[in-house]
């Protein structure tokens, strides 16, 4: 395994369900935790990577894994916004192991092949006003309650066919945690239902390696990687999707007949960018592949913990700080997309007025950032590209611009429903006023009194014809008999 080692990192953007909120602590999850082989489905299932990671270990990795990308972020991030804080807050979730199966979708009763223990850690950013400024338009605790979340699912140390394999089944990974082997999906049973959080559908792909690990690598093998596929035998099989020479155009070959053809939604899936000296990148729309350019960094432990010998530098940390920056703009857009959508479905007027808010307080995520070095803001322009988080963006600029002229559509009705309810009390107040006088007016109509014509009978009548106008422009009686006439 020392020579065929990666890292992989699922970055899961999630929203939280409050009335499922979890109190577990990470700890607990290790309390029936076994490093021994997985009896699972009739088969003996042996933990891969146990040997590197296992129970005496993976809290205190998981622990360097939190710890890093916060010294990191210290170090690297410049925040210029004095008013707003950005604050994100990492901690161990969850232990297990993850179980992979042969890859044969066609199968109804696919075995399970084996297995690597992995550890979760929840990210969580929240906005808050600075303490020591006050924004005149934000008054209330509004601005403290907005929070995003980003799920790591983090399997080390596992090699290149059980990697690919694990990609293409990553939004179905059945986990054994807490010792129970009737197991769910992680990504949707597990997170909903014990841990209280939503995800978004897209899951981010971040594979670690070391220099010796990418020399054995071939092409091939590294863009099944980025497109998340994985590597089939030529031998065996009798097609293959290859990259040609020109990132835009992509070859298929099958039984040696070999025809051309461009994908809409993969031109240029693939890139080489170099962004400090200690590494490589490469990266896909939802996955990144980081090459660390150092010897000696074949284990996972290695790459995550400081570097005594390098001003303590963690090779894994580093990179993943700025990950997390541009994911959480990312999850972001996503929550807010959702708030969008289900305000229009179910409109709250309190709610949207609360939406806004969070809209201004989301907007420092995008525009107040700077890195202190050159490097890391390069990545992270390269990261933003190539995962388009601009064009998310945009697309939650429309929705919010969408909700906001909703919301001026629904105050006027409201407004002119409201002048219709006023108009109408008017009348009746009015009414109400000069019963007196409309009494006079039957008298004199009805029992043929001769009318005498005074200030005190002249005004009120002139009154009551104004009432009469308005009672047939609101009602409309033309209308009315027009509508019933063509009903019935």
């Amino acid at each position: 395994m020392k020579n065929d080692n990666f890292d992989l990192v699922l970055a899961i953007p999630c929203a939280s369900i409050k009335e499922n909120a979890n109190t577990t602590e990470a700890e607990s999850f290790l309390e029936i935790f076994s490093d021994s082989p997985l009896k699972y489905k009739g088969n003996k299932l042996k933990i891969k990577n146990a040997d590197y990671d296992n129970k005496s270990n993976l809290l205190e990795y998981a622990s360097i894994f939190c710890d890093q990308i916060e010294e990191h972020r210290n170090y690297e991030l410049i925040f210029n916004d004095e008013s707003t804080i950005i604050d994100p807050k990492r901690k161990p979730l969850s232990f297990g192991q993850v179980i992979l199966y042969e890859d044969k979708k066609t199968d109804d009763n696919v075995l399970p092949i084996c297995c690597y223990n992995f550890f979760a850690v929840l990210s969580e950013l929240s906005i808050k006003k600075s303490p020591n400024k006050k924004l005149f338009f934000i008054r209330d605790s509004t601005f403290d309650n907005h929070t995003f979340n980003i799920i790591y699912f983090v399997v080390p140390d596992i090699n290149y066919h059980d990697l690919t394999l694990m990609m293409d089944q990553s939004h179905e990974l059945e986990c054994n945690i807490m010792g129970g082997i009737n197991t769910e999906n992680f990504v949707g049973d597990y997170l909903r239902n014990t841990f209280g959080y939503k995800y978004f559908g897209k899951i981010y792909h971040i594979i670690f390696s070391d220099l010796n690990q990418f020399k054995e690598l071939n092409k091939v093998k590294l863009y099944n990687i980025l497109a998340a596929e994985e590597y089939k035998d030529e031998e065996r099989y009798s097609h293959q999707i290859k990259l040609s020479e020109n990132t835009d155009e992509y070859i298929y070959s099958s039984k040696r007949n070999t025809r051309k053809f461009k994908l809409s939604k993969k031109e240029k899936f693939f890139d080489d960018y170099n962004m400090y000296s200690s590494y490589n990148a490469y990266a896909s729309l939802y996955s990144y592949y980081y090459i660390i350019n150092e010897e000696d960094k074949d284990l996972f432990y290695k790459r995550i913990s400081p570097d005594v010998n390098n001003e303590n530098f963690s090779s894994e940390g580093n990179i993943l700080f700025v990950l997390e920056t541009e994911i959480f703009k990312i999850t972001a857009c996503l929550v807010s997309s959702m708030e969008i959508n289900e305000q229009i479905k179910n409109p709250d007027m309190v709610e949207i007025q609360n939406m806004f808010k969070h809209f201004i307080n989301t907007r420092p995520l995008f525009e107040k950032l700077n890195y202190r070095y050159l490097g890391a803001q390069k990545e992270a322009d390269f990261i933003n590209k190539q995962f388009r988080i601009n064009e998310m963006f945009a697309d939650y600029d429309r929705k919010r611009e969408l909700l906001r002229n909703y919301c001026e559509v629904t105050t006027s009705i409201i407004l002119n429903r409201n002048s219709k309810i006023l108009n109408w009390l008017g009348v009746i107040f009015a009414l109400i006023a000069g019963w007196d006088t409309l009494a006079l007016f039957s008298k004199i109509l009805f029992d043929e009194h001769k009318i005498e014509w005074d200030n005190a009978l002249i005004i009120p009548f002139f009154v009551c014809l104004v009432i009469i106008g308005i009672l047939i422009k609101n009602i409309q009686p033309v209308k009315i008999i027009k509508k019933l006439l063509k009903r019935y």
